[in-house]
């Protein structure tokens, strides 16, 4: 029923011989073939037994990170007209012999008879309803890009698709090749897209826009742009487009150090579909936002009453207070949340931002996952005794909470844990910030706070790495059962 080839396999007719005879004998439901020599292997069976492959309905497909018989990979795939599932994994595949130095050209863009092959190949599967595609860290080039995506014309049965395409060396007109491609299949429901750590910029971004409301019944969607210098412009024309995905159910968007300011995050969410369920936004390291942006996020929130998972991330902005604030308002109105992540590390957000957050959790009352990452700010004492004292109230499944590099020294009020962290008394010692006295002394009154907690049944001490190596004497610990 599975079939496994693991190569460098020698392609010897002795070889190829085995391969006939496995070929001939058996149901097919996976093949996964992995190493040149297993290419040149099944190129070389006979006619009969290639037929028996084709009939597979699926196909997994992983080469090596060097030398690849581009070729015999383009004949294997040509013979292929009943997959239902294509899998091909080529990251990091150069195309190089022996060399580690990679070439002034990628694989494909040196072979573009076989990239054009290829992309005939593809076009003939009609009975294709999931393609994955992974092409990072190839060295690709728009030429790469064109020859291969625009010989692909019509896949009118694909469901899924998934294309990788970072690190690479595509610019905008190596993304109007993709969504040539990406029109052969606007029936599919599930779009994966990974383009971060290419200059694609906002123009790149306004193709990619262009396309997406032809994917009329889309229900998931997934865009990593990281690193690729859209800014605001493209930010803007990827909102416009959700506006025409009205059965989008999951959309992910990963925009990493983009330059992006607080008008391009109001322009991405401003409109966002009715029918959401599960939104991750990540906007670290964008230099110009600030709190308008989280207020911004608050507002196009509130047009996803169905929304039941929501995850966050703003690390390395100058979002702060009010941001946070606005945003945990909006947050409070989402009823049928159940899973919120909220990672603002390295932020401004201090005791007002995160009481408030807390404070909106305490309403969500199917809530059973939350996550929140606050390293690097600047919550005292009293802001994360409220904050624990409202995570207390919840019936969470999973708990995780980070706020090591604060300013808060002091035992937390009595908390409530789950999955993930497990602790009534949170102790804290944010780095740079260790109490007067030896390291020992440190040590002790730790122990010392510990035992004044005597309803812990366990204890979670955030260190820094200011008392890296420091051991504790667990053995007079009083009730706390487990220390770390």
């Amino acid at each position: 029923a599975e079939l496994a080839i693991l190569g460098p396999a020698p392609p010897s007719s002795k070889f190829a011989g085995v391969m006939n005879s496995i070929l001939d004998s058996s149901l097919h439901q996976v093949v996964w073939l992995a190493g040149p020599g297993a290419w040149q292997a099944v190129s070389q069976c006979s006619r009969a037994s290639r037929a028996s492959l084709s009939g597979s309905p699926c196909l997994s497909v992983e080469l090596p990170d060097r030398a690849v018989d581009v070729p015999s990979v383009v004949r294997t795939l040509s013979g292929l007209h009943s997959l239902v599932h294509l899998d091909v994994d080529m990251k990091g595949c150069w195309g190089t012999k022996s060399t580690k130095q990679r070439p002034d050209r990628s694989l494909l863009d040196g072979d573009v008879t076989a990239a054009a092959d290829w992309g005939v190949a593809l076009s003939r599967c009609a009975t294709l309803q999931r393609l994955r595609l992974n092409l990072a860290c190839t060295g690709l080039s728009d030429t790469g890009v064109l020859v291969l995506f625009s010989k692909v014309h019509c896949l009118p049965s694909l469901q899924a698709v998934d294309l990788d395409l970072s690190s690479n060396s595509i610019s905008p007109v190596g993304v109007a090749s993709v969504c040539t491609m990406l029109r052969s299949c606007h029936r599919a429901r599930k779009v994966a897209i990974k383009l971060q750590s290419n200059k694609i910029r906002g123009v790149g971004a306004c193709e990619l826009a262009a396309v997406l409301p032809l994917f009329s019944g889309l229900e998931q969607l997934s865009i990593n742009l990281d690193s690729t210098e859209i800014g605001d412009d493209g930010a803007l024309a990827l909102g416009r487009a959700f506006t025409g995905l009205p059965r989008l159910r999951t959309l992910d968007l990963d925009m990493w150090f983009n330059d992006i300011g607080d008008a391009g995050v109001r322009g991405l969410v401003a409109k966002l579909p009715s029918s959401l369920e599960h939104f991750r936004l990540a906007v670290p390291k964008n230099k110009r936002l600030g709190d308008s942006f989280l207020k911004f996020l608050g507002s196009g929130l509130q047009q996803c009453p169905s929304l039941r998972c929501l995850d966050v991330k703003f690390c390395s902005t100058f979002a702060g207070n009010d941001g946070l604030r606005a945003l945990a308002s909006s947050i409070g109105t989402l009823c049928d949340l159940r899973t919120l992540c909220v990672d603002c590390t390295s932020t401004r957000v201090g005791n007002a931002g995160i009481v408030a957050l807390g404070n909106a959790m305490v309403s969500l009352r199917q809530l059973t996952s939350v996550s929140v990452f606050a390293r690097g700010n600047l919550i005292a004492d009293s802001g994360i005794s409220q904050f624990v004292s409202s995570v207390a109230q919840l019936n969470a499944d999973s708990l995780q909470l980070d706020f090591q590099d604060n300013i808060f020294t002091q035992v937390g009020s009595q908390g409530k844990g789950g999955v993930g962290v497990k602790c009534r008394a949170v102790v804290g010692f944010p780095d740079g910030r260790v109490p007067n006295g030896a390291p020992q002394d440190v040590a002790d009154d730790v122990m010392k706070r510990m035992r004044e907690s005597v309803d812990c049944p366990s204890v979670c001490v955030v260190l820094g790495s200011a008392l890296k190596g420091l051991k504790l004497e667990t053995s007079d610990a009083g009730s706390a059962e487990e220390c770390k």
